[in-house]
C-alpha cells in the first residue's frame, strides 16, 4: 500500500462502510492513520487548516513541546493497547502556528490498524 492519500471510495471500501462521509462532514480536522502513523485520510477541514497530508506522519503536525506525550498516546492506539485517546497537546497548522488543541482518537474498526482521529480548538 502506498502512503498516497485514500479516495472516498477506496476508503469506504478499505473499511467496509461510509465512515469516509461522516467524517467529510465534520466541521473539526479529522484523520484516518494507519498502523504506521501515517495519515492515509483527511476531511476538508484537516487539509484547510494542515495541508495536503499525502504520506505525512500524524506526528508531523504535533508542536516539540507535546511530541512525548502525543507519541505515547499515538502509540497506544496504533497498537491497540488505548483504543480510545482524549488529551491535549500543541498542534502545527500549515504555517507553524501553534495552536492548543484536545485529541479525540478511537479504532476505525476492528479488522484492520486503523484509528480515525479529531482535534478541536481550546476554548
Amino acid at each position: 500500500m502506498s502512503d498516497r492519500q485514500l479516495t472516498a471510495t477506496e476508503l469506504a471500501e478499505w473499511l467496509g462502510g461510509d465512515l469516509g462521509n461522516a467524517l467529510e462532514d465534520l466541521d473539526v480536522p479529522a484523520w484516518l492513520i494507519d498502523g504506521r502513523g501515517v495519515v492515509r485520510w483527511s476531511n476538508r477541514k484537516a487539509i484547510d487548516v494542515f495541508g495536503p497530508p499525502e504520506g505525512r506522519q500524524i506526528m508531523d503536525a504535533v508542536g516539540g513541546e507535546s511530541r512525548g506525550r502525543a507519541g505515547a498516546e499515538l502509540t497506544g492506539a496504533v497498537l491497540g493497547t488505548k483504543p480510545v485517546l482524549n488529551f491535549s497537546a500543541t498542534v502545527l497548522d500549515k504555517r507553524g502556528t501553534r495552536i492548543p488543541a484536545e485529541i479525540h482518537e478511537s479504532s476505525a474498526c476492528s479488522a484492520s490498524p486503523i484509528s480515525a482521529s479529531r482535534w478541536h480548538r481550546h476554548s
